[in-house]
């Protein structure tokens, strides 16, 4: 997946739920054109923007697109400011953790699907 296809994905996600990338992270139009066009890498300012506010997002597949897209086991693609409760925020072990993610990755695959046929 190009860095172009993630910036994308991580959009269709706020979509869902009802933003979109450009407000959250408070950026503009362009820049998030330039980033999904892939017309010039992410400064590492643009990164820490996006890991900052997605907190739950692996640095390794933003930047390089290596799974698993999210660090925690149930992580959600929360802003900084509505971090889960440490209850909440707990690793699991490796083989759960790959079972979880594999299903957090089928039901993100089904909302893109969805947010796509809306589209057309």
């Amino acid at each position: 997946m190009s860095l172009g296809e993630r910036i994308e994905k991580l959009n269709n996600i706020c979509k869902a739920e009802g933003t979109t990338l450009t407000k959250r992270l408070g950026i503009k139009s362009s820049t998030y054109s330039t980033w999904k066009n892939r017309t010039k890498n992410l400064t590492q300012d643009a990164i820490d923007k996006i890991l900052n506010t997605f907190p739950h997002i692996n640095p390794r597949w933003l930047t390089h697109g290596e799974e698993p897209m999210l660090k925690l086991a149930d992580a959600r693609l929360q802003t900084a400011e509505e971090q889960p409760s440490p209850s909440y925020d707990k690793i699991i072990d490796d083989r759960g953790l790959r079972e979880h993610l594999a299903d957090i990755d089928r039901r993100l695959k089904n909302l893109e699907d969805n947010i796509f046929k809306k589209e057309k």
